[in-house]
């Protein structure tokens, strides 16, 4: 029980703080620049729902997918396809850098 509570704890700190990043930083390039407070609930939405949905495999990734890219869309008027890769950077990151990690263990 405890272990499930510090994994989704952890999950929640890295996707909203990655997170954050990507979507202020990202949409300074895009049409509509995202305030620090849009930005902030973003990455929350991002790290809440992670943490919720990570027991559902690749449908908690689409769910999460699917509900932020409406967020962005509906509520801060940003384009469809900028609010989709500024997502999909925002999920992948966090997997990345733990591929890296991995990979520099493994050599040394």
């Amino acid at each position: 029980m405890t272990a499930m509570l510090v994994t989704g704890l952890i999950l929640f700190f890295v996707y909203s703080v990655t997170g954050f990043c990507v979507y202020f930083f990202a949409s300074k390039w895009m049409e509509r620049e995202l305030t620090r407070r849009e930005a902030l609930m973003c990455a929350l939405a991002l790290g809440v729902t992670i943490a919720v949905t990570s027991f559902l495999g690749s449908y908690g990734l689409i769910l999460t997918l699917f509900l932020l890219v409406s967020m962005l869309v509906k509520i801060y008027d940003c384009k469809v396809l900028s609010s989709i890769l500024m997502t999909i950077v925002a999920l992948l990151i966090p997997v990345l850098v733990d591929k890296g990690v991995g990979w520099i263990m493994m050599v040394l």
